[in-house]
């Protein structure tokens, strides 16, 4: 990681929005960076947006409270509010690339800023269809989780699990219409998996990609899964 970041000094970064020079080997410079809609008060298990209260770090959002998890924890920094639709659509629609770049990166650097008592050992993005893959020619989750992971030294594993169908986007669907969608849809291809891992995607919206994932995880023997995405949703 260290080497990483002598490389990347060598090669000053400038702000993907206003053409400033970059801050903190981010490609945005302190004015845009603080335009970012942080996503301050969050629950931990699902990464939806709370009021804010004071004195309390951790808290879970009604749903949560009743239901069993099968996501331990979501990072989850920021809401998917302007920048971050502009980054994201960038990338997954225009193969604007220069945009992973900088979600993996700030996903990592948000990643540090918040105390853990335990680190994932690996990231494991969220797979494309072999179908969308080849029409996009590149899976976004898995270029984020390369910049996040090479920031923080760890390892991705990009083939241990597949997206079996080729299931409907799930953009405009209700949250039974998703869930119904995604059901049944990834495999893990690996015998060998880390104990404790994190998915990585682009955007959380209703969590159903992220909770089947997690399932399938978890059956191959994975006994904790996290989540980091880059926004939440609201």
């Amino acid at each position: 990681m260290d080497a990483i970041n002598r490389i990347r000094a060598c090669f000053p970064s400038y702000c993907c929005l206003c053409d400033s020079r970059g801050q903190d080997g981010l490609d945005l410079c302190g004015i845009c960076r603080d335009t970012l809609p942080d996503n301050v008060c969050a629950c931990v298990q699902c990464g939806l947006p709370l009021p804010r209260v004071a004195g309390i770090k951790r808290r879970l959002c009604g749903r949560c409270q009743i239901s069993r998890p099968v996501v331990t924890e979501v990072h989850a920094p920021f809401l998917y509010r302007y920048p971050m639709p502009y980054f994201v659509t960038s990338l997954k629609f225009q193969g604007e690339q220069k945009y992973a770049r900088l979600l993996g990166d700030l996903l990592a650097q948000t990643r540090l800023s918040v105390a853990s008592e335990t680190w994932p050992e690996a990231l494991v993005p969220v797979p494309l269809h072999r179908t969308r893959l080849v029409a996009r020619g590149f899976n976004q989750s898995a270029l984020i989780a390369h910049y996040c992971g090479q920031r923080l030294g760890l390892p991705v594993l990009n083939h241990v699990v597949r997206r079996t169908v080729n299931t409907q986007a799930q953009t405009g669907l209700s949250r039974l219409q998703r869930l119904q969608n995604i059901r049944g849809a990834f495999a893990v291809t690996s015998r060998r998996l880390p104990a404790h891992v994190a998915i990585v995607d682009d955007v959380l919206t209703t969590g159903s990609t992220l909770r089947e994932l997690a399932r399938c995880l978890r059956r191959a023997g994975v006994s904790r899964v996290d989540a980091w995405v880059c926004a939440r949703a609201s």
